[in-house]
């Protein structure tokens, strides 16, 4: 566990981190507050996670930190298809989707298996009209 600390501490000092991706995870959450030096002190660009599960909370906090941390966000891929899938659902995801306002030069936006309907298309042709 020790060591494992030390690698996050690490990559929270690197400045030159513009991508990240995960893969197969059920504790992105735990993972996300990990890195959150390295994603406050970075330009991330592009976000992918594939096949990680999210739950309402994780969704949240993730969606806050585009908000917050990654205004600089150009391409975002979120995935829950798959092993650990999601327990989101239109609502969750129309109260979590405004977060990406703050991120104007998104030019690719791949959100597949969340559970999005109405309200969910709703916020995103308010957030992205054009």
């Amino acid at each position: 566990q020790q060591s494992i600390d030390k690698f996050f501490e690490a990559i929270g000092k690197c400045n030159r981190i513009r991508k990240l991706e995960f893969l197969l995870l059920n504790d992105l959450i735990e993972i996300m507050h990990k890195l959150h030096p390295a994603i406050k002190n970075n330009s991330i660009t592009h976000w992918s996670s594939d096949e990680c599960y999210l739950g309402e909370m994780a969704a949240n906090n993730i969606f806050n930190a585009f908000r917050d941390d990654m205004k600089g966000l150009e391409e975002l891929r979120i995935n829950c298809h798959g092993e650990y899938g999601h327990d989101l659902n239109d609502d969750i995801m129309a109260g979590c989707i405004p977060s990406l306002a703050a991120c104007p030069g998104m030019r690719k936006l791949h959100l597949i298996s969340l559970g999005l309907s109405i309200n969910s298309g709703g916020a995103l042709s308010a957030v992205l009209p054009q």
